[in-house]
């Protein structure tokens, strides 16, 4: 009965969701997709590389941030990276749960289909609450989206390993 048990909360254990992979991985995540989006927008669609920032900093700024003129502005990029960070985590903490006991290989494929959902989501659902979030559909946002959600569930599954590891040893 008692290896029973112990094996049922090893299970349990191994399910659970490493809160600090969560938030480490949905900050590298968040990292990765502004570093592609400031790089490929003027690269390869052409436009400003705070074009994004703007945007994103509009959800709690209001719209007067919104480009043009789509420039540098320290206080408009703060906001956007903060307001970027928080999604970030939550959306990796929505994709742990769903991958937490999955192999790498699955969770990787999970993790693109979860970025391709979450640009339709974001660009074309919540256009009713941001009609702004128009302007951002495009291959560029998709890509960096998918890219995004890859990359939070290889963080996670790393940082959760490694923690998973480390209270094993």
């Amino acid at each position: 009965m008692e290896n029973e048990h112990s094996a049922a909360m090893g299970v349990r254990k191994s399910m659970a969701v490493g809160w600090g992979a969560v938030i480490g991985a949905g900050v590298i995540a968040s990292v990765v997709f502004q570093v592609l989006e400031v790089l490929l927008i003027p690269l390869v669609g052409g436009g400003s590389p705070w074009g994004p920032a703007r945007m994103i900093a509009a959800m709690v700024m209001g719209p007067g941030v919104l480009p043009p003129p789509a420039t540098f502005d320290p206080t408009i990029v703060g906001v956007a990276l903060v307001v970027d960070v928080v999604l970030a985590i939550a959306y990796t903490a929505i994709l742990s749960f769903v991958i937490r006991g999955w192999p790498l290989g699955r969770a990787v494929l999970a993790g693109a289909g979860f970025g391709v959902a979450l640009y339709a989501i974001n660009f074309y659902g919540f256009t009713a609450v941001f009609p702004w979030f128009e302007m951002g559909r495009n291959g560029v946002t998709l890509f960096t989206h998918i890219v995004f959600s890859v990359t939070a569930v290889m963080a996670y599954k790393n940082l959760h390993g490694r923690s998973t590891l480390a209270r094993r040893a």
